[in-house]
C-alpha cells in the first residue's frame, strides 16, 4: 500500500512541477477547452490504476510509464505546436530531475546522511517534493 501511495504522490507532484515550469517559467498558455481537461483526467486515472498493477510486477517500468504519462498529458494541456511543447516538457523534466538531485545532495551534505538513506526514509521524499514545488514557485515570481 505504501508503494501505491508513493506512486500516486510522485505522479501528482511531478505533474504539478511540470505544470508550474511550463506555465510559469516558459509562459505556455493552458488550453481553454474544459472537455479536454475532463478527458485527460479520466485517461490519467485509468493509466494510474493500470500502473498500480504494473508496479507490483516491475517497479522501474511503472515509474517509466508514470513519467511518460506526465510528459504526454502536459503537452496535451497547453496551447502551441506539439513538437515544441513536447521538447520543452522533456527539457523541463530534466530540469526538475536536476533540482530534485540537487536538493537530495545538498541535504545529504548538510546532515552527513547518504542520499540513498534519505530516499529510503518514509517522509523525506515527500518533503523534498514539496520543497521543490515551492522552489519552482519562487522562480516564477
Amino acid at each position: 500500500m505504501k508503494d501505491i501511495i508513493y506512486l500516486f504522490y510522485s505522479y501528482v507532484t511531478d505533474f504539478i512541477k511540470m505544470w508550474l515550469v511550463l506555465w510559469g517559467l516558459l509562459n505556455f498558455k493552458p488550453i481553454r477547452c474544459k472537455r479536454i481537461y475532463v478527458i485527460s483526467i479520466n485517461v490519467q486515472l485509468i493509466i494510474l490504476i493500470l500502473n498500480v498493477f504494473i508496479y507490483k510486477i516491475n517497479h522501474d517500468t511503472a515509474m517509466f510509464i508514470s513519467l511518460g504519462t506526465v510528459v504526454i498529458m502536459i503537452t496535451i494541456l497547453f496551447e502551441d505546436k506539439y513538437i515544441k511543447k513536447l521538447s520543452h516538457a522533456i527539457l523541463a523534466y530534466v530540469l526538475i530531475l536536476f533540482l530534485d538531485a540537487c536538493t537530495v545532495t545538498f541535504s545529504s551534505l548538510l546532515t552527513n546522511v547518504s542520499a540513498h538513506d534519505f530516499i529510503n526514509y518514509s517522509i523525506i521524499p515527500y518533503i523534498y517534493n514539496t520543497l521543490n514545488i515551492f522552489t519552482i514557485i519562487l522562480l516564477i515570481k
